[in-house]
């Protein structure tokens, strides 16, 4: 009786530090997007970069929807959302490189970089 009791009480606080985060939580998707980069650099062939990609874009659209804890206005989380659609079409072409010139692929993603050093630094 008493473990059930604590197992309730486990429940409903995870779900209340759910429901206070209000969905903002972007770190998941940060740190998604931090093995996705990764990987883009460690690929081996344009068949991995394209699923390290993939893997980036999808954590970079989540997180693109979703407004991070620090961000208080519309228009901060308007920002935000214009730095992450940059990231996105910098990731787009340094994928589309890939086919055609690997080592030309994983220049391409320092962009990427620029761009989470410089949003970063503003909404983490």
């Amino acid at each position: 009786m008493m473990m059930k009791k604590l197992f309730v009480l486990l429940g409903i606080f995870a779900f209340a530090v759910t429901a206070c985060d209000g969905g903002s939580n972007v770190k998941a998707e940060m740190a998604q997007m931090s093995v996705a980069v990764n990987k883009l650099s460690d690929a081996a062939s344009a068949q991995e970069f394209h699923q390290a990609a993939a893997s980036l874009r999808e954590a970079s659209v989540q997180s693109m929807n979703k407004k991070p804890s620090k961000i208080k206005t519309d228009e901060e989380f308007k920002d935000y959302q214009a730095g992450m659609q940059q990231f996105i079409e910098a990731l787009d072409r340094a994928d589309k490189l890939a086919d055609e010139n690997l080592d030309e692929a994983k220049k391409a993603t320092q962009r990427l970089f620029e761009l989470k050093a410089e949003y970063h630094r503003l909404y983490k």
